[in-house]
């Protein structure tokens, strides 16, 4: 069944330096177009889908929401993309749980924690999610596990990741592997692939031309 979406407060998110403190502001200002609509939006049967990363769930509107949203049972879904690192700090350095999901048990809500670079295994996680949130409005902190093979921005880099560890991940790549799962189905070609791949760096390079003179 086709569902609609719907934002609320849509602006793009811009990460700073230490963690994504300009993210977690935004979502701060999401709460204050959320909050008068959260009965509507119950009755409704409407659900939000938010994003964050693992470094920006160490700010304390992170956790503030999700324990609102515990209390009150809004039907919010949390994706925290964990890639392990916030900027050059390790995640074993940003707090000591095992997992992420860990911290689902300390505000009363449902945690799951799927790969984040099987890019069918996290539709289906949230489809499934969205269904249930619906109909039993409850938030839910989705942990997607996945890895940022470049720097958190070009200066920073990437010297700080231990030896081999960009190869070994190298190897899970989300794009590379679903390509190679829809030629495996007959769903591609390795024309029409090349051909994709050729309008879209055709598009690309288009609007970069049509915006840069704003840059």
């Amino acid at each position: 069944m086709r569902q609609r979406i719907e934002t609320i407060g849509e602006k793009k998110l811009v990460g700073k330096r230490m963690t994504l403190s300009y993210a977690d502001y935004r979502i701060a200002e999401l709460w204050r177009g959320f909050m008068p609509r959260r009965k509507e939006i119950k009755k409704n049967k409407k659900s939000t889908l938010v994003f964050t990363g693992d470094g920006g769930a160490s700010e304390g509107d992170f956790h503030e929401s999700l324990n609102v949203a515990a209390v009150w049972d809004l039907p919010l879904i949390f994706c925290v993309e964990n890639n392990q690192w916030g900027l050059s700090t390790p995640s074993e350095e940003q707090f000591r749980c095992k997992q992420f999901i860990d911290k689902g048990i300390g505000y009363g809500m449902n945690a799951i924690q799927v790969d984040g670079n099987n890019i069918l295994e996290v539709i289906r996680t949230v489809r499934k999610i969205n269904e249930e949130i619906r109909e039993n409005p409850k938030p839910y902190l989705l942990e997607l596990m996945t890895f940022r093979m470049r720097g958190h921005e070009e200066s920073s880099g990437t010297k700080y990741y231990p030896e081999g560890l960009q190869e070994e991940w190298a190897k899970k790549d989300p794009v590379l592997n679903f390509e190679l799962y829809l030629l495996e189905q007959g769903i591609l070609t390795k024309e029409s692939i090349e051909e994709i791949k050729k309008s879209s760096s055709k598009w690309i390079k288009s609007q970069n031309n049509k915006y840069s003179k704003f840059a």
